[in-house]
């Protein structure tokens, strides 16, 4: 499922966006072990990838719904995240910034981080609930220095997208070819 879901993906980039060999770095947002979409694309494209390690601040109440989400460098917080407890939001966001640094110093141990200042970046990512977390990839991916920022995913929300594209730092975002659910979400053909 996951090669199959890489592929329809990455044809999409290629026929659709016109995305090739002009990319200089792609980034797969998560470390996932079960389905690595980023890996399928970089491979088969010859692209260098790096993982970018976010991850999302749940809501005290029910940890799956993202109020926010963190990265090593900045953070993002959704309007659900004002009800919440400031106290809380911090002591979430020092607990998974000393996770995300631990996962850093290990996966960073022997691969070295890829430079991505005044590259072209893909950002890639297998769902997008909330996007809170892709626009917390978005702004450190910004504040490193990528001179464009694409998003691509082959199922998302559709507010999420609409999030994503209206952001300053992003070229593209979405989903290359994609037909509407009747829960409001896209999914690539």
């Amino acid at each position: 499922m996951c090669l199959k879901t890489g592929y329809r993906l990455l044809v999409c980039l290629q026929i659709i966006w016109k995305i090739s060999s002009e990319v200089q770095a792609l980034y797969w947002p998560y470390l996932v072990a079960d389905c690595h979409l980023g890996a399928v694309i970089a491979k088969r494209l010859n692209w260098p990838l790096d993982v970018v390690l976010t991850k999302k601040i749940g809501h005290p109440f029910n940890k799956e719904y993202a109020i926010g989400a963190v990265s090593l460098k900045s953070s993002v917080l959704s309007a659900a995240a004002s009800e919440v407890d400031k106290l809380y939001i911090e002591e979430e966001t020092k607990r998974l910034r000393a996770l995300l640094e631990k996962r850093n110093r290990e996966y960073h141990q022997q691969i070295k981080a890829e430079d991505i200042k005044n590259k072209k970046v893909i950002l890639v990512d297998d769902g997008i609930a909330t996007g809170n977390t892709m626009l917390a990839t978005i702004d450190l991916i910004h504040k490193e220095g990528a001179s464009e920022i694409i998003v691509a995913t082959p199922v998302a929300a559709s507010a999420a997208i609409s999030r994503h594209e209206k952001s300053p730092y992003v070229t593209r975002a979405g989903l290359p070819v994609a037909t509407r659910l009747l829960s409001g979400s896209r999914t690539i053909l």
